[in-house]
């Protein structure tokens, strides 16, 4: 098994993209027989449930994760996510900001309070923990396209443009950067670059 909470992560992120969650939970599960107090194991099992929207067991994990390390910044930013994606904003804020105070160079709970203040129409706060997390770890497209929404909800097109074609940088082959670029180019009536944005994101949906 991986020894750290973002290998873990990316393995949840492998098999949801093939649609085999259950194959992940099945993973974590075996992983925690052999190490039943394995923090990252938890986690990641919990990732798997929140995803699945089995959020009471989700939280369970969390928790148990918490009491074995109360000092653990990512079991604090896991409860969090499983509290936002129940709709409960007010306690995902509270935990994504007890994980940043308790390790501030953890990137996750950064972006996760970008999207809270976000969602909250703070763009000023929003674009501070984008690029925070950004900062502390450059390869998230989710951050790069936050971070450009963020910046086009303040008309700032140009700096929209910029992270979003950073984004690409780094995954030439997000839809969601490419979409986003094409609708901009759009709204500005440069038609030649939202067709092309627009076509290299449907190309990528029909492959």
């Amino acid at each position: 098994f991986p020894t750290n909470s973002r290998s873990f992560s990316g393995i949840v992120g492998y098999f949801f993209e093939q649609g085999e969650l259950d194959k992940a939970i099945t993973y974590f599960k075996n992983g925690l027989l052999v190490d039943p107090q394995n923090i990252p194991l938890l986690n990641s099992l919990s990732k798997a449930y929140r995803i699945n929207k089995m959020y009471d067991k989700a939280e369970d994990l969390s928790l148990q994760a918490i009491q074995l390390d109360l000092n653990d910044s990512d079991s604090y930013n896991s409860l969090g996510a499983i509290y936002y994606d129940k709709g409960e904003m007010e306690k995902a804020e509270q935990y994504f900001t007890k994980a940043i105070r308790i390790n501030p160079k953890n990137w996750s709970p950064h972006t996760n309070m970008g999207v809270i203040y976000f969602k909250k129409r703070l763009f000023d706060e929003a674009i501070q923990e984008f690029e925070k997390g950004i900062q502390l770890s450059p390869d998230q497209v989710g951050a790069y396209v936050n971070l450009a929404l963020a910046y086009e909800n303040k008309q700032l097109l140009e700096k929209a443009i910029l992270y979003l074609k950073r984004a690409l940088d780094y995954f030439p082959d997000s839809y969601i950067a490419l979409f986003h670029l094409g609708r901009i180019y759009y709204n500005q009536g440069n038609f030649g670059a939202a067709n092309f944005y627009f076509n290299e994101a449907l190309r990528l949906k029909s492959e």
